[in-house]
């Protein structure tokens, strides 16, 4: 434990630039090797992004934040969404009146009725999946939609949401949130929990007629989805033909 807490600390310091530089390359020796390690990097990542915009880093770490954590376009993405999404719960309930229902297993790790960011967007994915059902005149059988919040990583895991599947429904649609942005044109990916592809669309429609997100609507034949865990990426392609992406959502589905 206490290793594992000395290796959390040097990745701060290294990601902030604050780590010697023989530190810095025994560290990235470390990294190459050590998989439990290499998986911090992101999870920290979301921790530093968070206490910047809690205003938590001392003034060293903040200079050092914006001079050289920043200087990254991943982690600058990671930032502005971070960002959006924090503006995004704060203007739906300002005061911190609503406490959001949670998972028992997620109670342990929210104290004080202090909910950082990376917790706020943990807790939505759990419980933000609601299903609904409609007729569509282009399918026959029934089709379910549901809706999905970026998925964020913890030490702690928890929970995945679960998508309950009745027999007679056709066609799953996955509407996956967005803050909003001028960019409409994203490219989807569904796999599956060994990394396999179950389906790509490269031109979902985006629902823009929220004001608080936007919305990717990917239909999926729900023959499909079997009895598993599930991962929808979202691509952004680039003018010069590359993509980065933009968000992914994690889910489990249980046919009924």
């Amino acid at each position: 434990m206490q290793e594992q807490t000395n290796v959390q600390q040097d990745l701060r310091l290294w990601l902030l630039g604050l780590l010697s530089q023989d530190q810095g390359e025994l560290l990235e020796q470390r990294l190459i090797t050590d998989a439990r390690a290499f998986e911090e990097i992101a999870i920290v990542e979301d921790e530093l992004i968070d206490e910047y915009l809690s205003d938590e880093l001392s003034q060293q770490e903040r200079g050092a934040f914006e001079a050289f954590f920043m200087n990254s376009p991943e982690r600058e993405r990671q930032f502005k969404v971070a960002k959006a999404w924090r503006s995004y719960v704060e203007r739906e309930d300002p005061y911190g009146r609503r406490k959001p229902k949670l998972q028992p297993s997620f109670l342990a790790s929210l104290s004080a009725y202090r909910v950082p960011i990376a917790a706020v967007l943990s807790v939505l994915l759990v419980i933000a999946v609601w299903v609904a059902f409609k007729s569509k005149s282009t399918t026959p059988g029934r089709s379910m939609a549901v809706v999905l919040e970026p998925a964020v990583q913890t030490r702690d895991g928890g929970s995945l949401p679960q998508v309950n599947v009745p027999r007679d429904v056709q066609t799953i649609e996955l509407r996956a949130k967005l803050p909003k942005s001028e960019a409409k044109s994203y490219r989807a990916i569904l796999s599956d929990a060994g990394g396999n592809t179950v389906l790509t669309n490269d031109h979902p429609a985006v629902d823009t007629s929220a004001s608080e997100a936007d919305v990717v609507v990917v239909p999926v034949p729900a023959t499909s989805l079997t009895r598993g865990q599930y991962k929808l990426q979202l691509d952004l392609p680039r003018p010069d033909g590359r993509t980065e992406t933009v968000a992914s959502y994690r889910f489990l589905v249980v046919p009924q």
